[in-house]
């Protein structure tokens, strides 16, 4: 009996279990969708603004700059006429702005003033703006001469389209106009082809990442779910600071500097991966569980990602084509085409702006997009669904993720189609190699090829 008693209190009482912060994190839950929310509405009423046939703004007139570009720049290369002016007289129907527009391009590239006369006294005016923008075009192509101050407000008004109009009788302007087009027309050859070839390579990389896992070739590691709370909470503290730190930064002028201002905001949001270490989580799991860890081989990954993301952006691009065209049909409805706020900048480019879209664009928005979306959310997500099975639990927290990513960008609903399955295929990457590093890498490149191809087309 002795013995027994001194060997009793001879054993150490094992310590408390420490607490575990598993399970769903309702009120961190509640603020990600509230925000969510406020996007898309805000996102909605700037759809919706832009799609008004009444508002002419800079979004629409970069569209229109880039059909009348590529009409200019096919024309030069000696083909058909009439053929080319088909393709893109729908596109100048909107308002009475946009068929002086195409009055102006057909005339131009017609070289026909008489026919520039005849569709722009054909236009019926609706406003003071509208109404003298015609009366000046009349004017000009009938032979009268403009003054300084004439020839800016109509540039003001109609952006390039004024500069082809003006152009008129002018060689060495038609020249620069001319080489431009043609550039444009020759680097969007150049894009399709290397599209093609990288879409072949994407589909043979898809096909190897298809038969991986049945291989033996990658590894799932089951998360523990110990901390998946805390990570909500650290996505929605990056939420509320980002767009909370938009909303404000939208009431100051801020110059030329404007995306500067943006993409340093984004940038400092990455203060937000404090929280977990100040919620008790060790910097050490934190980057092990949110794979913040890098290693150069997720360089080359990062490159093969954005490949193999080529065959799923195009048939997401395709999906929403579809839908556009079934709106078209069924309800009779034309759908507003997805944009990007930052095409606002490129009506009137310049070198500084340029860098600053890349600055933004190219290294911003990658690094703390894929930190917090690939890293705190998806490793929310996937932690909330640890007792799953493997393919439930990532595909839920795949799926889950690249919704939210795509929806909340500016670009709408519309273009969730095609964000939704880039943004998969980072989460996947990101699954089985643990780490979020060649999504950035990834993303780098995806952003960084849009930009290059827009502001050489455009800028």
């Amino acid at each position: 009996m002795v013995s027994d008693a001194i060997q009793t209190e001879a054993t150490p009482t094992p310590p408390p279990a420490p607490p575990t912060r598993r399970g769903f994190n309702l009120l961190a839950w509640m603020v990600i969708l509230a925000v969510v929310a406020i996007v898309l509405v805000r996102n909605g009423i700037r759809t919706q603004e832009n799609a008004n046939p009444e508002k002419s703004g800079n979004l629409e007139n970069v569209q229109l700059k880039f059909q009348g570009r590529y009409l200019v720049g096919v024309s030069e290369f000696g083909l058909p006429l009439e053929p080319i002016l088909e393709q893109g007289r729908d596109a100048f129907t909107k308002t009475p702005m946009h068929e002086l527009a195409w009055a102006i391009l057909e005339a131009y590239i017609l070289e026909d003033d008489t026919m520039g006369l005849l569709l722009a006294d054909q236009v019926e005016t609706k406003t003071d703006d509208e109404a003298w923008a015609k009366e000046l075009l009349v004017g000009w192509y009938d032979g009268e001469q403009l003054s300084e101050e004439d020839r800016t407000w109509l540039v003001n008004k109609l952006g390039w389209f004024g500069e082809l109009a003006l152009a008129h009788g002018d060689a060495e302007k038609s020249a620069v106009i001319n080489r431009g087009a043609k550039r444009m027309v020759v680097a969007l050859l150049v894009v399709v082809v290397l599209g093609l070839i990288g879409f072949m390579i994407g589909l043979v990389l898809l096909s190897f990442a298809a038969v991986a896992p049945s291989q033996g070739w990658v590894t799932f590691v089951r998360p523990s779910g110990q901390n998946a709370g805390i990570y909500a909470e650290t996505f929605a503290l990056y939420l509320v600071l980002f767009v909370g730190g938009s909303w404000l930064l939208s009431f100051g002028s801020w110059g030329r500097w404007g995306l500067v201002v943006m993409g340093l905001l984004m940038l400092s949001t990455l203060f937000v991966l404090v929280w977990p270490v100040l919620r008790g989580v060790s910097w050490a799991t934190m980057c092990d569980e949110m794979g913040l860890r890098f290693r150069w081989a997720d360089v080359p990954l990062g490159v093969a990602t954005e490949l193999a993301a080529l065959p799923v952006v195009l048939a997401g691009a395709l999906a929403m084509l579809g839908v556009m065209v079934l709106a078209r049909w069924v309800l009779g409805q034309e759908l507003q085409q997805p944009t990007h706020p930052l095409s606002d900048t490129i009506e009137h480019m310049t070198f500084s702006v340029a860098v600053q879209i890349f600055f933004v664009a190219a290294f911003c928005a990658p690094v703390v997009e894929e930190i917090f979306f690939r890293g705190a959310l998806y490793t929310n997500l996937s932690q909330l669904a640890h007792g799953w099975r493997t393919i439930a639990r990532v595909g839920f927290a795949a799926f889950t993720s690249s919704f939210l990513f795509a929806v909340i960008h500016p670009q709408g609903w519309l273009g969730a189609l095609a964000l939704t399955p880039l943004a998969m295929t980072f989460a996947l990457v990101r699954e089985t190699r643990g780490s979020v590093w060649p999504g950035v890498v990834a993303h780098m490149i995806h952003n960084g090829t849009i930009c290059t191809v827009v502001v050489f087309i455009l800028g």
